[in-house]
């Protein structure tokens, strides 16, 4: 029989399941129903999207080898009916829709819930319960078939169609990944082999087909929600618009990143207690975390905080950035090394814009962290989180420098 992740779900999600769902978001258990029934392929379609990429099927990859608990498959309907367990899996399925759906998580939740008539907190927790449900499925074929990725990208592209039938006429479309489920793909593969092919004939510089790969690939997304004739012009026009300073903006940029590594000095190997072998800069907050538990003699105070320096989210968002993830993954592996260890996440912003809209957002972020801290198998009774919102500014913010500064996420210990 053919693999069809939509049946597999919704094999799982019997009436007492889908009840209990109900019943913790306090929600009409037909209503659910139907925002269920709407949820599952929207978020796997995002899966489908976010597979689509080399680097989204790499990311994708990873989540199912390594941060996958397919267990939770045989044991759902007894985990909603314990409350800590109930909320472990929700904060660990709100880690995986950022890291699966990215930037277009909330726009995707969003356009579910009115759709369906449901709330968007309610929308949104429903995607936090599927998220695992899908991914321990996928992880499960993937693990028991020994699956590489080229036979997770054709698993992947054996569901387009179930995925694409399964979605209400036009919400593909209004979801952002219509055409990605149809003949886009090629379309936009034959625009971009156009532009290419435009460029070579003007002889232009290496470097600017260089950027022509990195705008194919920008518009391939965009094309998901745009017409592909357009995106194709628009590229064609933006590598122009290009040529004279892509040298200079390539290099600024490799510029910067340089330097903001440099500041934490050298990567080294650093063992943990547990003969885990972690790979951090010396100047990192993973480096200094350490040194602070291993230090017996170092007291603990609430006003004592450690900066994280690689924790980015997408703009005006509490979306991680995948690139974020390293530092969330090293911070659960020291977490897992001391287990008695307590902390709290502390969100800071600039005092930029709106206060409640900054206290907010600051918020969202620092339990962004702690969901994805979660997700990686760590107790959420041994992690808070709190925004802090523009408050407790570490630097000026009359300048962009000082500003920057103040946008943080930072750690403290409660116990070790």
């Amino acid at each position: 029989m053919a693999f069809n992740i939509l049946d597999l779900a919704k094999g799982y999600l019997t009436d007492a399941v889908i009840s209990k769902v109900a019943g913790s978001i306090n929600e009409d258990s037909s209503l659910v129903s139907k925002a269920i029934g709407t949820a599952l392929p929207a978020l796997m379609g995002g899966i489908l999207q976010k597979g689509s990429s080399d680097s989204g099927l790499s990311s994708l990859m990873g989540l199912l080898t390594n941060n996958t608990n397919t267990s939770v498959l045989d044991n759902l309907g007894s985990v909603l009916g314990d409350k800590n367990q109930s909320e472990d899996l929700m904060v660990g399925g709100s880690s995986l829709i950022s890291s699966l759906l990215g930037n277009n998580s909330n726009s995707i939740m969003n356009a579910v819930g009115s759709f369906v008539g449901m709330k968007n907190t309610s929308t949104a927790s429903i995607f936090s319960f599927l998220a695992p449900v899908v991914m321990g499925i996928l992880g499960k074929k993937v693990k028991s078939e020994g699956l590489g990725l080229s036979g997770l990208s054709s698993l992947l592209s054996s569901q387009k169609d179930i995925v694409s039938s399964a979605l209400p006429t036009g919400l593909a479309s209004t979801l952002g990944f219509g055409n990605m489920l149809s003949s886009g793909a090629s379309k936009v593969s034959a625009a971009a082999n156009s532009v290419e092919s435009e460029v070579k004939s003007k002889n232009w510089m290496p470097l600017i087909l260089g950027a022509l790969a990195i705008l194919a690939a920008l518009f391939f997304w965009r094309s998901c929600s745009s017409d592909v004739k357009e995106a194709a012009t628009d590229a064609k026009n933006s590598a122009i618009a290009v040529t004279d300073s892509a040298t200079s903006v390539v290099e600024n940029s490799a510029s910067a990143v340089q330097d903001g590594l440099a500041s934490l000095g050298a990567f080294f190997k650093r063992k943990l207690p547990n003969g885990m072998e972690l790979n951090i800069p010396e100047m990192g907050v993973e480096n200094k975390l350490i040194k602070f538990l291993d230090d017996a003699s170092a007291p603990i105070s609430t006003d004592k905080w450690l900066n994280f320096d690689r924790i980015n989210f997408a703009t005006g968002s509490s979306n991680l950035t995948e690139e974020s993830m390293e530092q969330v993954s090293n911070i659960s592996e020291i977490l897992k090394a001391y287990p008695n260890v307590k902390m709290k996440i502390g969100g800071y912003t600039d005092n930029t814009g709106n206060a409640q809209g900054n206290l907010k957002l600051s918020d969202s972020r620092a339990k962004a962290v702690m969901a994805a801290i979660v997700a990686k198998g760590i107790a959420a009774s041994r992690l808070s989180a709190e925004g802090y919102g523009d408050q407790h500014p570490v630097a000026s913010n009359d300048t962009e420098e000082g500003r920057a500064q103040n946008r943080r996420i930072a750690v403290r210990v409660d116990a070790k």
